[in-house]
């Protein structure tokens, strides 16, 4: 018996009604979402239906998308099943006999359902943290140089755009500032990094979203939570969305000698996303290029991310041998597939430039320029991937100077295109290029370089005219204040698509690249793509009971007869149970045969040994081992226990938190742990403990925008960006004016919390409040509340300083 509970009612079914339920895995999600569906059902239009459906029915009604789709309840023999959306496929009124008309309607469960909603929602619709109000702008974008995902939802890094402005005949070349024509351009004043103040700034600065903020904000819209080993990727934390939309910040005056910066800086980042771009969009996108699955528990209204690159290793194995009916029809494939992976770049990029590499012969990769073999006859016309730059290399003979060079031929950031590819997996997320730019400009007039991710697309900003400028989702690492090519200590805010900084120092695990050694494919895709070619599709029915059924995964591997099988579809009768006493239900199952990852198994005896983990300073450790038994190609690590993370080379770093801790590193055999050939160590991170003293007064004669001013002064430096740390204050004050005490900026009162950020070798910072407070000819301070401490590496104590009369609080 079906029942269906929607709008407080439920449905009068028909006696003996039934239909068929048809479920398809994500993990095959592709560019279409298949989802799962109970398949169309037939009610009669009774009053109760006509309430319940609101009187869809009624010829005079006007119908909207809210009418046809509701959240309903599903249940059968009066246990509840599944929640989802009922559908209203259409309906049949009878105006002379009102009981002869019928109303069909469908079910959608888990991903169906979340993606019905989710299409229906632009990005720009989402809560990006409404609209901010940023006080000390230029001191607030130089933090976010410093900070990070956990502590902000942006940065401000510098991207090269020649045309995101049109050109302007009027503006002379700064020679002073030679990145002015970047998003977000920076320049060294006196040997000091700032932000570049030469005319047309104020139209150039971009906040550049974290990706994991998006993610996280496209499911909490429908109150859904989600988890995921990738969530706590240390690398996966650091990649941030470009967007050509600007925020007015500042005006120049008539000869663009001088900036006026607005105080405070408004902006909303749902403005920083494209427009017109759907959830469900975004989502597909994310998992065609990370090369993971929505896994969705609609009653707990709870989403897990799940690595496909590593399913057959995690995935739980349920023996149906037992359950299984005599009959497996196998359906062969004409070909074997072979699949690649697609990157639909922005068309209005005018950067992108795929080398054709089909006919060039390729000679072995290089870590850097210097590392070329010989530009000479034997190599003219073969190319070459200096790693480190991610750059394809050509020789080529130069006829004005008689010589044979290597020269740039384009970027590695395209198509993964196998040999013999027959399919592809398609994403609108890709990565962008990456140029040497002049940038430091020497007392002898030359300038250094550094590496600057590189664009060439139309942009966005206060008071433009004409046709607004629209782009697709493209990724990059935010990796931190980084060296340029000349010197270790002069520092800018880094970005890349890559996983090196400008003096080819490896600053991340794994590049975002698909063709790069340590790329997407070899890190999220490749033994995925080899499960994709199945040659093999069988079909069988499986006798399962209720509970069986019900937990049943799509992460689950079925085992008949020790043959791996994954399944794709499952197809039931509606109910599951004809009757409720019955022991077992059908479930018509079609799945992959998986062979490719089998004898691995049995043959790969790889081993590491002599584990080392060397910390110098700033929160990151760097990891090396010997393989003293050869055959992995990528190996898991754990720290203290936690759930293992894989990598594709080594050495390779860790994120570096105080304390003892313990790495356990395992090979992996095509996808299975090798635990008889893991090797382990135990190390020690000192704890840094720095103290922070702070002091404040109350500002005088702003009535009524005064302000609390606070002074916090360490007793050292954060020595880099891993090590910077900062927080939030808020202030409780007294106007004896009026003998009234006001607390405002922390949880559970209400105004603005001020957020004090220490860059790399800062050890004094100012700041007032967000809020206004009364002035010390009328006021004083009672009491201020440190909260939202971030400081990954070192452990913060806070002090008052002497003289200070009001209460100290802290968590």
């Amino acid at each position: 018996m079906i029942g269906i509970f929607v709008n407080g009612r439920f449905l009068d079914i028909p006696p003996g009604a039934t239909t068929s339920m048809e479920r398809n895995t994500p993990l095959l999600l592709g560019d279409t979402v298949l989802g799962e569906l109970m398949l169309p059902l037939t009610i009669p239009p009774t009053e109760n239906n006509i309430i319940a459906l609101g009187f869809i029915t009624e010829p005079g009604k006007e119908k909207t998308a809210t009418d046809v789709k509701v959240e309903a309840q599903y249940y059968e023999h009066g246990i509840f099943m599944y929640r989802g959306t009922l559908v209203v496929e259409n309906t049949q009124t009878n105006l002379i006999s009102t009981e002869r008309g019928n109303i069909s309607i469908y079910f959608l469960l888990s991903i169906s359902d979340f993606y019905t909603r989710a299409a229906k929602v632009r990005l720009s619709d989402l809560n990006l943290g409404g609209l901010r109000q940023i006080s000390n702008f230029v001191d607030h974008v130089k933090a976010t140089w410093s900070g990070t995902q956990a502590g902000f939802d942006y940065v401000f890094a510098p991207v090269s755009n020649d045309n995101f402005l049109p050109p302007n005949p009027d503006q002379e070349f700064p020679i002073y500032d030679p990145l002015y024509n970047c998003m977000n351009p920076i320049q060294v004043i006196d040997g000091t990094l700032t932000l570049s103040f030469f005319s047309w700034s104020e139209l150039r600065l971009v906040p550049f979203m974290y990706f994991k903020f998006l993610l996280v904000k496209c499911f909490s819209h429908f109150g859904f939570t989600i988890s995921g080993e990738i969530l706590d990727d240390p690398d996966f934390n650091k990649i941030i969305l470009l967007n050509y939309q600007s925020i007015y910040w500042g005006v120049w005056n008539t000869d663009n000698t001088q900036a006026v910066v607005f105080d405070p800086v408004q902006f909303d980042l749902k403005n920083h996303v494209p427009k017109d771009y759907s959830v469900t969009r975004f989502l597909i996108a994310a998992a065609n290029f990370f090369g993971w699955s929505y896994q969705f528990d609609v009653i707990r209204k709870h989403c897990t991310l799940v690595p496909l690159a590593r399913l057959l290793a995690q995935s739980s194995r349920k023996d149906f041998t037992n359950k299984c009916g005599p009959v497996l029809k196998s359906e062969f494939a004409k070909q074997q597939k072979v699949y690649g992976l697609k990157l639909n770049f922005d068309g209005a990029d005018t950067t992108i430039s795929k080398p054709d590499l089909s006919k060039i012969e390729r000679r072995p990769d290089v870590p850097t320029v210097a590392d070329l073999e010989p530009a000479s006859l034997f190599n003219n016309g073969k190319a070459a991937l200096v790693s480190t730059l991610n750059w394809w290399y050509i020789c080529r003979y130069n006829e004005d100077d008689k010589v044979y060079r290597w020269e740039f031929l384009g970027d590695n950031i395209y198509d993964y295109e196998p040999s013999g590819v027959t399919e592809s997996i398609e994403t609108a997320i890709t990565p962008v290029s990456q140029r040497l730019k002049d940038w430091r400009r020497m007392p002898d007039g030359s300038y250094i370089q550094a590496l600057l991710p590189t664009v060439n697309q139309t942009g966005n900003w206060y008071g433009k005219t004409g046709e607004y400028s629209t782009w697709e989702m493209r990724i990059l690492f935010y990796h931190g204040m980084q060296p340029d090519v000349a010197a270790s200590d002069k520092l800018y805010p880094f970005a890349s698509s890559h996983n090196y900084n400008s003096r080819g120092q490896k600053v991340g695990n794994y590049s975002l690249s698909p063709n790069a050694s340590d790329g997407v494919i070899s890190r999220f895709w490749e033994r995925w793509l080899k499960t994709l070619g199945s040659f093999e599709v069988v079909t069988f029915v499986l006798n399962l009971s209720m509970v069986e059924y019900m937990s049943l995964s799509w992460t689950d591997i079925i085992l008949i007869r020790s043959v791996i099988y994954l399944p794709t579809q499952l197809n039931t009768g509606s109910p599951f149970l004809t009757y409720s006493g019955d022991d077992a239900g059908a479930v018509t199952v079609k799945a992959l045969r998986v062979t490719t990852e089998k004898p691995a198994v049995w043959q790969c005896v790889a081993a590491v040994e002599n584990v080392t983990v060397n910390y110098a300073s700033g929160g990151i450790a760097n990891v090396n081992f010997v393989e003293s038994t050869p055959g992995a190609n990528s190996w898991q690590y754990s720290i203290d226990g936690a759930a293992p993370i894989t990598i594709y080379s080594h050495p390779f770093i860790i994120a570096a938190p105080p304390g003892n801790h313990t790495i356990v590193i395992t090979p992996l055999c095509g996808i299975y742990p090798n635990a008889s050939g893991a090797a382990s160590a135990s190390y020690l991170i000192p704890v840094k403990k720095v103290t922070i003293t702070l002091s404040a007064t109350l500002t005088d004669g702003n009535a009524p925008h005064n302000k609390m001013v606070l002074t916090a002064v360490a007793d050292q430096a954060p020595a880099d960006f891993m090590e910077a740390w900062s927080f939030e204050f808020g202030q409780c004050t007294v106007n004896t004016s009026i003998g009234e005490e006001t607390c405002r900026g922390f949880i559970p009162y209400p105004g603005g919390s001020t957020n004090m950020t220490f860059p790399p070798g800062t050890t004094s910072v100012t700041q007032q409040s967000s809020d206004d407070t009364p002035g010390s000819s009328f006021g004083y301070i009672t009491t201020i509340r440190i909260w939202g401490v971030s400081s990954p590496v070192a452990q913060l104590e806070f002090v008052k300083a002497p003289g200070q009369t009001w209460a100290l609080s802290y968590n």
